[in-house]
């Protein structure tokens, strides 16, 4: 009787001494459900519902499965490539320190599909890749070729600015020019003074024309019939035209037609050059009509000559 006592003594220990054990089996069992967020060679880093992040480990004897169906019986066997961010799962882990060890991670197969479309969007694949790249140099070489564009723009602009200035100080020579000539022909006609005028043809001209016509040749040749019988002549010319047109452009016509005039005197008429006092182109000063009418404009596109006479030898 005693030995049958001690052998139940020895039982019950040893049944109370396994439930322990597979109690602290029990306990270090630990469930973790969450979002994976990411991977780590072979950890996975799930953030749990309540914000932590807990880190497992995968080993050879991990299982990873997808669930389908309303009661979640049909399980499928998948390798450690599912196990992508984004994806929700239930993880059952063992140990106590960190990393766990996954036992277990099962998911949602329509979770996976999920999470794998994500990833598709968010993660290039070959072809996208070669699409940007190709979308980057696209966009690379327009800038480029707008550089090149405004670059062109920039050398136009700067030789624009180079012929304006260069314009400008043609005008500006060109004024200084008309000065003097202006300031010359008034000391000119200030010496006036001391001759005397003996004769006076005004030769007549068609807009814009710097040409001699028919009537001003008769009266050029009068004039310089007149002035042959004179000893100490001088013909003094000037050339003017109406108000048409801009100034510089008035007092070259001026100039043209007081030199058409002169080479008419010399070349038809026999009036040598020494003879002939510096041309006056004036322009369209001193109108000899108003310019609001046809008939005076007219009348203001004219050379008029004259023969000169200094008053010490005038009695001649």
């Amino acid at each position: 009787m005693r030995k049958n006592a001690n052998r139940l003594v020895l039982c019950g220990l040893t049944a109370a001494l396994m439930l322990t054990v597979v109690g602290t089996a029990l306990g270090q069992k630990t469930t973790i459900k969450g979002l994976i967020v990411g991977r780590d060679g072979p950890n996975v880093i799930i953030k749990t519902t309540d914000g932590n992040n807990v880190t497992v480990a995968l080993d050879d004897s991990t299982k990873v499965q997808a669930v389908k169906g309303l009661l979640k019986l049909r399980r499928s066997d998948l390798g450690f490539t599912a196990l992508v961010p984004g994806l929700p799962v239930d993880c059952q882990a063992t140990g106590s320190g960190s990393p766990l060890t996954a036992v277990s991670i099962k998911f949602k197969a329509s979770d996976l599909k999920t999470a794998n479309q994500i990833q598709a969007g968010l993660t290039p694949t070959g072809e996208q890749l070669s699409a940007t790249e190709q979308k980057v140099q696209a966009n690379q070489q327009q800038i480029e070729a707008q550089n090149a564009q405004l670059q062109a723009q920039n050398a136009q602009l700067q030789a624009q600015n180079q012929q304006i200035q260069s314009t400008q100080k043609n005008l500006q020579k060109t004024q200084a020019q008309l000065n003097a000539d202006a300031a010359a022909a008034a000391q000119r006609f200030g010496q006036l003074g001391d001759y005397d005028t003996k004769g006076t043809a005004t030769v007549l001209f068609a807009v814009n024309s710097s040409t001699v016509d028919q009537k001003g040749q008769q009266d050029l040749q009068a004039l310089a019939t007149q002035a042959k019988q004179i000893s100490a002549y001088m013909v003094e010319v000037a050339g003017y035209t109406d108000s048409s047109g801009n100034a510089a452009y008035n007092q070259q016509l001026s100039d043209k037609r007081a030199d058409s005039v002169i080479n008419y005197l010399k070349q038809s008429c026999g009036i040598p050059l020494f003879r002939v006092l510096s041309p006056s182109a004036m322009g369209m000063s001193n109108p000899a009509a108003s310019n609001e009418s046809a008939s005076g404009m007219a009348e203001n596109r004219r050379v008029v000559v004259k023969i000169l006479v200094n008053k010490g030898v005038s009695g001649q």
